[in-house]
């Protein structure tokens, strides 16, 4: 029962949209290579799995609660916040120095991560969530009223 409750909540004119922008890149990325001037490289299926990564993203982060991303946001923004730090000590085959800036996490058969990207969700989690607890305090105070 709770499956049927969390598919009629996905918005399917928002899903057929990104579905038929995916489709529409993905044709384009694939006609753009035929040219062949860069050499073997599919870079159309390598966007295939980045969107189709990205989807199941999507639907874990829309089962989740808002209760969930409150508990998740301290862990989250702690573990990018680490990752970020730990990225300049990390040796040049995990880390390679490009223009003399570790940037990224690179990662065999992966590819490349960039931990900035990730921290900015957790920081934007974190900052929802202390703005709502303050919200919540000031505002409604410790009783549950409203003050104004």
């Amino acid at each position: 029962m709770m499956e049927m409750t969390y598919l009629k909540r996905l918005d399917k004119s928002v899903l057929f949209i990104i579905g038929t922008f995916s489709i529409l890149s993905l044709l384009f990325i694939y006609s753009s290579q035929g040219i062949g001037q860069y050499g073997e490289q599919n870079f159309a299926l390598k966007q295939g799995v980045s969107y189709l990564l990205g989807f199941i993203i999507l639907l874990v982060v829309a089962y989740l609660d808002s209760d969930q991303f409150e508990r998740i946001a301290w862990p989250l923004y702690l573990i990018g916040l680490t990752t970020i730090v730990l990225l300049p000590l990390m040796p040049s085959s995990m880390a390679p120095s490009i223009l003399g800036a570790k940037r990224w996490y690179s990662f065999p058969f992966i590819g490349s991560i960039q931990p900035s990207e990730f921290f900015r969700i957790a920081l934007l989690l974190l900052v929802s969530q202390l703005a709502h607890r303050h919200n919540l305090f000031y505002l409604h105070g410790p009783s549950g009223q409203i003050f104004f």
